[in-house]
């Protein structure tokens, strides 16, 4: 920890340009606790490790902080900094009994009251949510911040993300879905930016990276970006996610593909018009390709020319095989809106502008080309080509 309380319940803040030597000297002065258990804690300074705060060996609080690690402190006191810069007066590690939560840093901004989490180590999705709804009943604004050591980069546009990773995605005032981190060793801010996962790991997205000093708050609460990716690279993606269907060893996809066999379909040859990106693929974790494919299941098979189609009617279906464990919805604990109809109406859009669906209201649209599966991989190349070009036409738009 870097806060402790001394005499008269005043709180000491230990910063970045403490002197060693009068902390020394105030070290053998003054008794230090901590101050939400307020038993006593002792200084601890090295050569190495960023002074701070820690119990005595056997006392027990309420709030592990004694195993945050020297990455930890790092970031915790450059952020501290960052934000005092700006005039924001924020306030280091404040403990609120209420919700027994300690923030990292508190500040105010345009008079709404936020708390800064930087998150270093793995913690569970539960305890994620219930931090983050703690917050909220104080009516603050949690910020998580990912530590950028974390990030799992395939290639210039392609990451692997955990569960724990998606955590921390929030969307933009553009409606853009991004995950910001810091990593206090390089200092600088590093943004996943418009992330569009193609499987349960892997997902398409932009890495922007801004030094500390070069950004400010508002770039943190609302980073700008429209990243589009080239289609050819979604539908290379894809194809190898169709392949580890059939050659993945575990029994994760043995009842989606007997549902396709059911059907008389091969996942091969499925029309490309399922597993297609759409900026809100992010809230299912199950694959595009997979719940696409239920949709096409459940709405577009064997169906004739004019056959009407509703918004509502997708909703009931999807959350049928959500609650069936056949698609997986995304925790994602910083968005309190629930968007699987958006997304599913986002769907639909996208299939008007294939010509799959007309659009007569709102919410209702009728079928108005029939979807062929291919019979032969030189035939389904065909439709994927005339895919692709929609897609590149839709991302210059």
């Amino acid at each position: 920890m870097l806060t402790a309380k001394i005499k008269d319940g005043e709180v000491i803040t230990l910063n970045a340009k403490a002197e060693k030597i009068a902390l020394m000297d105030l070290r053998k002065k003054v008794k230090f606790t901590c101050p939400i258990c307020s038993q006593e804690v002792i200084l601890k300074m090295g050569s190495k490790r960023i002074p701070h705060f820690a119990h005595i060996r056997g006392d027990a609080c309420t709030e592990q902080y004694d195993r945050e690690s020297e990455y930890h402190m790092l970031a915790k006191l450059k952020l501290f900094e960052w934000l005092n810069q700006q005039g924001l007066s924020p306030v280091l590690e404040p403990y609120y009994p209420n919700i027994k939560q300690r923030a990292d840093i508190a500040f105010k901004y345009n008079d709404e009251l936020y708390c800064l989490e930087f998150q270093c180590s793995t913690i569970s999705e539960e305890l994620f949510r219930r931090r983050t709804e703690g917050y909220r009943k104080l009516s603050m604004h949690p910020i998580w911040l990912l530590a950028g050591k974390g990030i799992n980069r395939k290639n210039s546009s392609l990451a692997s993300l955990s569960s724990f990773h998606y955590l921390f995605a929030n969307k933009n005032s553009s409606q853009q879905w991004y995950i910001p981190s810091y990593c206090p060793i390089i200092n600088q801010f590093i943004f996943l930016k418009t992330i569009v996962p193609v499987s349960v790991r892997n997902s398409f997205l932009a890495i922007e990276m801004k030094p500390l000093e070069r950004t400010s708050l508002l770039d943190l609460l609302n980073p700008d970006g429209n990243y589009k990716f080239r289609p050819e690279q979604w539908s290379k993606e894809i194809f190898k996610f169709k392949i580890s269907l059939l050659t993945h060893k575990s029994t994760t996809y043995y009842p989606f593909l007997r549902e396709l066999y059911r059907q008389s379909l091969n996942p091969q040859l499925l029309h490309p018009i399922v597993g297609v990106p759409l900026t809100n693929n992010i809230i299912l974790e199950s694959s595009p390709f997979i719940w696409q494919a239920y949709v096409y299941i459940d709405h577009l098979h064997h169906q004739s020319i004019g056959t009407p189609l509703y918004l509502h009617a997708l909703v009931k279906t999807t959350w049928q095989r959500v609650n069936k464990g056949q698609i997986k919805l995304r925790n994602l604990p910083n968005i309190r809106e629930l968007l699987l109809r958006e997304l599913l109406y986002e769907y639909l859009i996208f299939l008007r502008k294939a010509g799959v669906l007309q659009k007569q209201k709102e919410h209702e649209f009728v079928i108005a080309k029939e979807l062929k599966a291919a019979s032969t991989m030189d035939e389904w190349k065909q439709q994927e080509k005339g895919l692709r070009k929609l897609l590149l036409m839709m991302t210059e738009e």
